[in-house]
């Protein structure tokens, strides 16, 4: 998430109103979008990719624990950080899906199974 304060009076005690808002906004909108569009470049450069190896733990996971959608983008962003703080994930992983219980029979199943793994990898 990203917010952007307007400054738009400096103490004075000039009452704000929407349209100055906008104005202030607009009169600043060039700098406004290089410095977002810079934010995205980063975010770009910085972002954490797995490997075919990685993908392929993943989608065991997804379907052994039966994800929704949701699931898998939340099961995606744990393992970006984690990769980040400890490297690969794939033998954790591995372990944890060499359970008895896998794959689940219900996605009800899944969902507790998940939360489990939620909190071994963060």
């Amino acid at each position: 998430l990203i917010f952007l304060k307007v400054v738009s009076d400096y103490g004075t005690g000039e009452k704000v109103t929407p349209e100055k808002v906008t104005d202030l906004i607009g009169s600043n909108i060039e700098k406004i979008t290089s410095w977002l569009e810079q934010i995205h470049r980063n975010c770009l450069i910085n972002q954490v990719s797995f490997s075919d190896e990685e993908e392929e733990c993943i989608r065991k996971v997804i379907v052994n624990l039966q994800c929704s959608v949701s699931m898998e983008h939340q099961l995606r962003q744990i393992l970006r950080y984690y990769k980040l703080a400890h490297g690969s994930f794939c033998e954790r992983l591995n372990q944890y899906m060499n359970n008895p219980d896998m794959p689940c029979k219900t996605k009800t199943e899944g969902k507790k199974y998940f939360e489990k793994l939620k909190s071994k990898l963060i």
